[in-house]
């Protein structure tokens, strides 16, 4: 049906449907289709390398220092988000250039995509910041851990 010259394809829906029955067989309804898991295929002969595995965490000083900076750095996107930009744009908005309705409009949706954009680095911040919190506690290790 697809093929590129027009002589080649299939003249009907029906020819078409029953080439594709042909080429996939649709499973009887109480037929369980075949296990597909990763223990009944292939299997590796060598284990991972050790020295391949990353460290498990930072030193906790070291998480320290980068958890009270991340919390400084969203402290101060807080502050531009909820102080800075709507003083910039009010004292923006005063000029006699914002008197018309559309200049005032577009620099209403400026200002909403300015707080998106520091909004979302806030948050990227703060999930950062959270990462690393010194009284978060660590995860205990998993049966896969070596």
């Amino acid at each position: 049906m697809l093929a590129p010259e027009p002589a080649q394809r299939l003249g009907s829906v029906a020819a078409v449907r029953q080439a594709l029955a042909a080429a996939a067989p649709i499973r009887p309804p109480g037929q369980v289709p075949r296990d597909r898991s990763p223990g009944t295929g292939r299997q590796d002969l060598a284990g991972p390398d050790p020295r391949a595995l990353a460290p498990t965490g930072v030193p906790r000083v070291l998480a320290f220092v980068i958890w009270f900076w991340t919390l400084m750095a969203a402290g101060m996107f807080w502050m531009i988000e909820m102080v800075a930009l709507p003083l910039f744009f009010t004292i923006v908005g005063q000029s006699r250039r914002y008197h018309k309705g559309h200049r005032r409009k577009r620099l209403a949706s400026r200002q909403l995509r300015a707080t998106i954009a520091i909004r979302g680095v806030r948050r990227r911040i703060e999930a950062l910041s959270e990462r690393f919190d010194p009284s978060r506690p660590a995860l205990p290790p998993g049966d896969d851990d070596r």
